[in-house]
């Protein structure tokens, strides 16, 4: 079953030093995927594992063409803007694409786009790169996606699939894209 042996700590890593010692252990689990979660508010609404079960085997299959894969099963509404997004403008005028699309099904998209969101499910290869590939110094780190300069992790491209069927929601997690929640 997916899932069968979760590890939870009561306690938030705050610095790189603390996620690698994580990492090391997750790593040592025979799974290559991990339900990675920073957030405690997100609350699982599916009816059924099928979608999760469907989204592992897609997972699996990714990896055998892209190093990094994940899977976006939160901030559901957030995931449609995205796509939307193909470029956007850094601090200094310059535009950049920041996804696109490699896949469209019945069931989920997939982008091919940079992310460090802190709850995906996604393969050991992409956390190793968030955490072991880059030096954070002594910046506070809570979660991957921290929203102070400078203390998120560094993410890679990877596929990411978001499934057009909402699987996990955090309630009033739309505030962020301005999006209304009513």
């Amino acid at each position: 079953s997916l899932f069968s042996n979760p590890i939870i700590y009561h306690f938030r890593n705050e610095w790189q030093s603390q996620w690698k010692v994580a990492m090391l252990e997750v790593f040592s689990l025979p799974d290559d995927l991990v339900w990675f979660t920073c957030n405690h508010d997100h609350v699982f609404i599916d009816s059924d594992l099928n979608m999760i079960n469907s989204i592992e085997n897609k997972l699996r299959d990714l990896s055998n063409n892209f190093p990094y894969v994940s899977c976006m099963f939160s901030h559901w509404t957030g995931q449609f803007h995205s796509r939307q997004l193909k470029f956007i403008q850094d601090n200094k005028g310059n535009y950049f694409k920041k996804t696109e699309l490699i896949e469209d099904q019945k069931n989920y998209f997939i982008l091919l786009e940079k992310s460090s969101v802190s709850l995906q499910i996604l393969n050991k290869p992409l956390l190793y790169y968030w955490w072991f590939e880059h030096d954070y110094g002594d910046g506070w780190m809570p979660r991957s996606d921290t929203s102070s300069p400078g203390t998120s992790v560094i993410s890679s491209n990877s596929a990411s699939l978001c499934p057009y069927k909402e699987i996990v929601r955090h309630f009033d997690g739309d505030t962020h894209i301005h999006l209304s929640i009513n």
